[in-house]
């Protein structure tokens, strides 16, 4: 015991900038040896399977879903299409009828 006294007591006192400059340092290699390992780790780590990979019924429930939603987009383009053909008709009838009303004008005003 008596050794060990002897020795702290014949250490120098560090100043304490330098003591204060030796602990940053210290605490940022911990810091900066942290972070390495965690990347490091982040890396290593394999998902499991199930995570990776779909299984057979999931790709059969996306599949149908694809299905149902192709299904009701082709529905919604020919109620679409549809009504775009009506619009089309009475438009043309209406200019057939507007000719018509432009055409008995014309013709008042020949006479």
């Amino acid at each position: 015991m008596n050794l060990l006294l002897t020795i702290l007591a014949n250490v120098a006192t560090p100043d304490p900038k330098d003591l204060g400059i030796w602990l940053g340092c210290l605490a940022a290699m911990l810091v900066i040896l942290n972070q390495g390992a965690a990347f490091i780790q982040r890396f290593r780590e394999e998902p499991p399977a199930c995570e990776r990979y779909a299984t057979k019924g999931e790709l059969k429930d996306v599949k149908d879903d694809i299905e149902d939603l192709s299904a009701e987009i082709k529905a919604n383009y020919n109620k679409i299409m549809e009504s775009s053909a009506e619009a089309r008709r009475r438009l043309y009838k209406e200019m057939q009828d507007v000719a018509a009303v432009v055409h008995r004008i014309e013709g008042r005003m020949k006479m």
